[in-house]
């Protein structure tokens, strides 16, 4: 033993060994330091932790058997047998000492980092591994390339390019891509391929970096496999940044026949490249604007309009700039200027479709502009023709669905917001479309549960809460349905449509003075707000305000049949019958004739038209709509999921057809079951004047004024609870 260590001393290899310490030491330092800017693999500090500890005994054989002298590498001599034995000095038990802590120090920091490494990426491979297992292969994400320029400048140059391929690939048939939306929402965040593929719910993950210096870019690309964490294809470009787009559309055809050959197995890509390059000053204005639009607010899209207006004066001819004008124009328009976003943002998108016809973004937003103005079957061949174009536009879908929606046709619309929120998984207002179409079924319980859930995942977005709070009412939980509303108006911030709505609630849980306060304070600082105005004319019962506040709406708007059902209310009240049908048939079509045909948003139309009918002597047109409408509740009824509160359509409906007693128990029956939905208005509602007297209509108010009173009192006690302590 006292041989070999001696030996061993003679040969240097205590001191290589410690010199290959030390430098493996150095290695994984700077590893840890350039492998993520680098853009290097997650899996690339693993791999270099094995190839130093298989290194060690390489490197303790090399210093056994040669040295490093002033000759340059020579054969160490050995100790022959003729050499006086010598014991071992201090110096050698020191080396050797010194020796076995370096390398047990080592072993424990590097095998036990690997392992742990190792253990981690295999746990979550297991945790997922059912659900990778089963993602479908023709499916992919382009997640935000990696700005690693020196002065982390260059963001947007890195969603640009990603952006670009992105909608390159989506359009391929047999593809699916995964919406930009959802593909930007891991963004700076610290998660790994496997688990933003498990969460988005693909297959593939196509990352990379960007480095710019000066006029000089530097773009890697790879596309991993999630299932199995495997690289597919890699590549690498050093060009002048004015070949940008070049290189996006490379990258888009080298990622697509990748996929091609391992995934979709259709021969040749049909791929249709950037035709258009815009200037690259107006690229990144339109690049910029896009991230604004992401923050999802009227400030951002207001900014977001600024940029894509100067991205088209740099190039006129920037087709999708004019797109994306119109929608944030669309995205920054309240109720009050909705009319006039139409008209402007049609014009952008008709001169879009001027410089770009194949442009599925265009054809999409044009499908959502027409829809607004109930031109539904342009609407619908416009999107069809998105879908066609981009088979992968999560946005065309959601338009589909709500046009499907729009004709009743439930089961459709549920398909198609599904195949958006499946292109989108992140996208908070497909999910809110989602919950609408479920509510509209009557599921209230899985609608309420999916506007809780994005509540939790984006607590910033005032919509999920007004949702909560409108559900909530038509549920009998007015106190909550307030506190919702007060979440609401503390998010959105100066939303002023949030603002009044609080006080609206006020009025639902019959609290008129309160509300008259708090609209009047809102009126103050808002004076020509609609909505607000409305809410004041119901609480102090002024009919004429409540008609001459609608009747120049609804001329300047002729489309907003929300708009007409409130003005027929108020025109009942002055028993204007003609008028009340003058204003409500071009809203529901639907509702004419001998066969009408009554539908979820129609009902309350149904209602006023069937008593101006009554009003106007029309005895069998009311007969037949009153009918028509009893029908359909009744049927609607017995598909209601459990947690759904009806409301009291059907008593309206039974006291025109002059069955008083069924209608004052099937108001009584709704009472008891929880209805609650502005029944404020019940206590003035002209259908009810012959029954107002009867003890039984007299129950239900009485039952009413006392829960009213007891929610009142606890929303004023939770007004300013932390919404996790009201059900989140």
């Amino acid at each position: 033993m006292i041989k070999l260590i001696r030996e061993l001393r003679q040969r240097r290899v205590f001191r290589g060994a410690g010199y290959y310490l030390l430098g493996a030491w150095g290695v994984l330092q700077v590893g840890d330091v350039i492998v993520e800017p680098a853009g290097l693999p997650g899996w690339s500090m693993t791999a270099l932790l094995y190839l130093l500890i298989l290194g060690f005994p390489i490197a303790m054989v090399l210093s056994w058997r040669y040295d490093i002298g002033e000759h340059g590498i020579v054969r160490t001599k050995s100790i022959g047998d003729d050499t006086p034995a010598e014991g071992l000095r201090i110096v050698d038990y020191l080396l050797l000492a010194g020796l076995v802590a370096v390398s047990g120090g080592a072993l424990y920091q590097l095998l036990p980092v690997a392992q742990q490494v190792d253990q981690a990426e295999q746990a979550q491979v297991e945790s997922a591994g059912p659900a990778l297992a089963d993602l479908p292969p023709n499916s992919i994400a382009v997640l935000p390339f990696a700005d690693i320029s020196q002065q982390r400048d260059q963001e947007f140059l890195g969603d640009g390019i990603s952006d670009t391929v992105m909608h390159v690939l989506s359009q391929i048939a047999d593809l699916s891509v995964t919406a930009r939306t959802s593909s930007f929402a891991f963004k700076g965040q610290n998660r790994s391929v496997t688990e933003i593929a498990s969460m988005l719910a693909v297959a593939h993950v196509l990352e990379g970096s960007v480095q710019r210096a000066g006029d000089k870019v530097r773009i890697i690309a790879r596309l991993i496999d999630a299932r199995v964490g495997t690289e597919v294809w890699s590549g690498y470009y050093d060009r002048t940044l004015d070949s940008i787009f070049a290189i996006q559309d490379e990258i888009a055809r080298e990622v697509a026949t990748a996929l091609t050959k391992e995934v979709l197995k259709t021969g040749e890509t049909q791929l249709v490249d950037n035709a258009y390059r815009p200037d690259l000053e107006a690229y990144e204005k339109f690049i910029l604007g896009k991230q604004q639009m992401e923050q999802q607010s009227r400030p951002a899209a207001e900014n977001a309009k600024r940029l894509f207006q100067e991205a088209i004066d740099i190039d006129p001819n920037y087709a999708m700039a004019y797109v994306m004008l119109a929608n944030a124009q669309y995205q920054s328009a309240g109720m009050q200027g909705r009319q006039a976003m139409i008209l402007s943002a049609s014009e952008l998108v008709a001169e879009a479709l001027d410089l770009d016809p194949q442009l599925a973004e265009a054809h999409g937003m044009s499908a959502l502009l027409l829809s607004l103005q109930k031109r539904n079957a342009e609407a619908r061949a416009a999107v069809d023709r998105a879908i066609e174009l981009r088979p992968s536009y999560a946005r065309a879908y959601a338009t589909l669905a709500s046009l499907l929606y729009a004709e009743a046709d439930f089961d459709g619309a549920l398909a198609q917001i599904r195949k958006a929120i499946e292109l989108d998984p992140q996208e908070d207002s497909f999910r809110l479309q989602l919950a609408r179409s479920l509510w509209s079924v009557s599921r209230a319980e899985e609608a309420v549960a999916m506007v809780k859930e994005s509540i939790k995942r984006n607590p910033g977005n005032p919509s999920n809460y007004g949702y909560l709070a409108r559900w909530s009412g038509q549920l009998g939980d007015l106190g909550r349905a307030a506190y919702w509303q007060h979440q609401a108006a503390l998010v959105a911030g100066d939303d002023r449509a949030l603002v009044w709505r609080e006080c609206s609630s006020l009025l639902q849980l019959w609290a008129l003075e309160k509300a008259r306060s708090c609209l009047d304070g809102f009126l103050e600082n808002h004076p020509d707000d609609v909505e607000a105005k409305q809410f004041l004319a119901v609480a102090t019962d002024d009919v004429q305000a409540g008609i001459d506040n609608l009747k120049p709406r609804i001329e300047a708007n002729p489309n907003l049949w929300y708009r007409r059902y409130q003005l027929s209310d108020w025109l009942i009240a002055q028993e204007r019958w003609t008028e009340v049908v003058e204003i409500l048939t071009p809203a529901s079509p639907g509702l004419l004739g001998e066969a009408p045909k009554v539908q979820d948003q129609t009902v309350w139309a149904a209602v006023n038209l069937a008593t101006a009918y009554r009003g106007l002597g029309q005895e069998e047109k009311a007969r037949v709509l009153s009918e028509a409408g009893l029908a359909f509740i009744d049927q609607r009824r017995k598909l209601q999921a459990s947690g759904y509160v009806s409301g009291i359509e059907d008593s309206h409906f039974l006291m025109l057809l002059g069955r008083e007693d069924e209608a004052l128990e099937r108001l009584n029956r709704s009472v008891a079951a929880g209805w609650r939905f502005f029944s404020v208005v019940i206590k003035f509602h002209p259908l009810y004047d012959p029954v107002r007297d009867d003890p039984e209509f007299q129950r239900a108010i009485e039952t009413l004024e006392e829960d009213m009173a007891e929610q009142l009192a606890w929303y004023e006690a939770h007004r300013d609870d932390p919404i996790e302590s009201v059900g989140i």
